[in-house]
């Protein structure tokens, strides 16, 4: 590693620069800044963990009946590895070539961003749930020696007049397996501060790894396929997303997208890793989880709203997926806040 760099303090990456579209109640340590919605804008919480110097981690799960318009200012350059699992967000700036964006579920950004005061836009929608890693980009240097300061290197190139380098992705099965361990975490206090730190690094080291071998591996031409068939494969995983409690059977969705439903299983499988309705199953589950934690139904209620036949057909799906009961997981879920 590196030494004699100097990272911005965590809790200064963004300091106390959002400015919120309401008032709430704020909880702040020096660990965690949360921001609970108030009711009439919805449901759910924001928050903000710093786990060391130089790197935050911030989670969100809401459900939004406004639009969400978030102000706030980066202090510094920052490297941010971001995915979105539920919903989408509009991100704007005129310090940026690219003056917007948006961020939609199923992928994963790895982006390079230089100091500058910007807007988040986040649509009334159903449930919006995403988990976001900043970085100062000085300490991402120190992370990085031999052939993976390569790595540091291509995202330093920042293209001509551009303060913005974005690289995004389908989520892969590890990157997933990372995000779903933060969003279940078990622990609280100095542990979850613990816990969360492990999960921050371990979100590094695949993102650099996997970054390694797209810039410079030599099996990369093999990994791409058309962009068409691409905007296929993301456009059945939208619609997966957005039918969770009625969704089209296999060869609906092969029609939809015009390819055979045998393609559309392989491509489906190259990007994302399992299967479409292996990939249905589990977006379902976790929505069941993230309903469960939220308390505003019971088991019965969450499993006829995601499109169950039954509750016990249900917590069967449930326990073959998590290793526990739904009553289970939520009373130890109960036990951990």
């Amino acid at each position: 590693m590196s030494q004699g760099m100097t990272s911005i303090p965590a809790n200064e990456l963004y300091a106390d620069t959002y400015i919120l579209p309401f008032k709430t109640n704020v909880r702040k340590t020096d660990f965690e800044l949360s921001w609970q919605v108030p009711a009439d804008f919805g449901r759910g919480k924001m928050s903000n963990f710093y786990i060391r110097p130089g790197m935050m981690l911030s989670v969100q799960n809401l459900a939004p009946t406004k639009d969400l318009s978030i102000s706030y200012e980066i202090h510094g350059k920052v490297l941010c590895l971001s995915s979105y699992f539920f919903g989408q967000a509009g991100f704007s700036s005129p310090s940026f070539s690219l003056p917007s964006y948006t961020q939609a579920p199923g992928n994963f950004y790895t982006m390079v961003v230089d100091a500058h005061k910007g807007r988040v836009v986040i649509p009334r929608q159903s449930l919006s749930v995403a988990v976001e890693l900043h970085v100062d980009f000085a300490l991402v240097k120190t992370f990085l020696d031999g052939p993976y300061e390569n790595v540091w290197k291509k995202l330093s190139r920042l293209p001509d007049c551009s303060s913005f380098f974005s690289y995004s992705a389908a989520v892969y099965p590890e990157i997933q397996a990372v995000y779903q361990g933060i969003l279940d975490c078990p622990y609280h206090s100095s542990l979850k501060h613990l816990y969360f730190e492990s999960k921050a690094l371990e979100l590094l080291a695949l993102e650099f790894g996997r970054l390694y071998r797209e810039f410079f591996g030599t099996s990369r031409k093999s990994r791409f396929f058309p962009t068409r068939d691409k905007d296929k494969i993301h456009h059945v995983r939208w619609i997966l997303e957005n039918s969770i409690d009625n969704p089209p059977n296999l060869f609906e969705l092969a029609k939809s997208v015009g390819m055979s439903h045998t393609k559309l299983n392989i491509l489906f499988r190259k990007i994302y890793g399992t299967t479409v309705f292996g990939y249905f199953r589990t977006i379902r589950l976790n929505r069941a989880k993230l309903l469960l934690k939220e308390g505003e139904m019971n088991i019965t209620e969450v499993s006829y709203a995601l499109g169950y036949s039954s509750p016990s057909h249900f917590t069967r799906e449930f326990k073959k997926h998590f290793g526990s009961l739904p009553n289970q997981y939520l009373k130890t879920y109960l036990n951990t806040i």
